[in-house]
């Protein structure tokens, strides 16, 4: 009898498109409504970028409050990226990810979703997948169905390419970025002006920056990670609720040991950024200052009061 496990389900308007095991065998394949599954559609795009694509999810026609990001682990040849270059920052991402849906899933003995601070975002499923033509011809007819623009669709076709590993992850939808109208729906003073902020603007990004310390200190002594890009408006938003939330962080494993610094030199700018980072958090400022690419990019005027 035929040992069958399903790594992942996705919603497609042509149906719904598994990536499963067969004997231990990946491959993908259509399954039907009366077989008992059920998945939201890949629906319009939210962003795109060698980092991954994000796709609002849909069910009956309407957006749901959750979101689907793919990130490539390896960029294959034709693909737009350079066949064979591992883009290694993607890679600690997902592993981050994959952690938090096991907690939050409640299959981490070790970890559990009221560890998790509030200003990560929550995870509903993660998986790990190979794509090939049909996943690519499923997006294809999301396209046509959700409007995607040209760009977008020429953007994917020359990203995504048969036999590329892909990570996925299922996370909460948050409403309120920096692009919002009005800009993070009015919790926090709009991205454009923060070079001019007043003293009662400082006050008002003070939740931004008690969510990145509780998040970094999580992090660093919870999972072992370092974290940057949290300072770009198109990484971080608001709940409904108010609460800040940073839903792409980038991650670093620390410490920077002799088995992880070649990778660690990959995912970041090479040996002079080692130096910055060792003094950065030795020093207590990493817990504090919020940065985008490298430590030298903390921005102090922002530091929690």
């Amino acid at each position: 009898m035929a040992s069958v496990k399903i790594i992942c389900r996705l919603g497609f308007p042509n149906g719904i498109l598994t990536y499963r095991e067969v004997n231990g065998v990946a491959d993908w394949g259509w399954v039907s409504g009366q077989d008992g599954f059920a998945a939201e559609e890949m629906g319009e795009v939210l962003g795109e970028g060698r980092q991954g694509i994000v796709f609002r999810l849909y069910e009956d026609g309407k957006p749901t409050n959750k979101v689907a990001k793919v990130v490539p682990l390896h960029f294959v040849e034709d693909s737009i990226m350079g066949p064979g270059s591992i883009p290694q920052l993607n890679i600690y991402q997902a592993k981050l990810f994959k952690q938090l849906a096991l907690a939050f899933g409640g299959e981490d003995m070790g970890l559990t979703e009221d560890d998790i601070p509030g200003a990560l975002p929550y995870i509903y499923e993660y998986g790990e997948l190979e794509v090939d033509e049909y996943f690519i011809k499923s997006l294809d007819e999301s396209a046509l169905k959700y409007g995607w623009s040209i760009d977008e669709t020429d953007f994917l076709n020359e990203w995504l390419k048969p036999e590329m590993p892909c990570a996925y992850w299922i996370m909460e939808y948050v409403p309120c970025l920096g692009k919002s109208r009005p800009s993070f729906c009015d919790f926090g003073p709009p991205f454009d002006e923060r070079d001019t902020m007043t003293k009662e603007d400082l006050a008002r990004i003070k939740k931004e920056q008690i969510g990145y310390e509780e998040m970094a200190t999580f992090l660093f002594d919870r999972l072992g990670w370092v974290v940057k890009d949290v300072v770009s408006p198109t990484n971080f938003g608001y709940r409904k609720d108010g609460s800040v939330v940073y839903f792409d962080p980038m991650v670093l494993p620390w410490p920077i040991t002799p088995a992880n610094e070649e990778e660690w030199n990959e995912a970041s700018l090479g040996d002079p950024e080692v130096d910055e980072w060792e003094e950065y958090v030795e020093s207590g400022d990493y817990f504090q200052n919020r940065t985008q690419w490298t430590a030298y990019s903390a921005d102090n005027s922002f530091r929690r009061a």
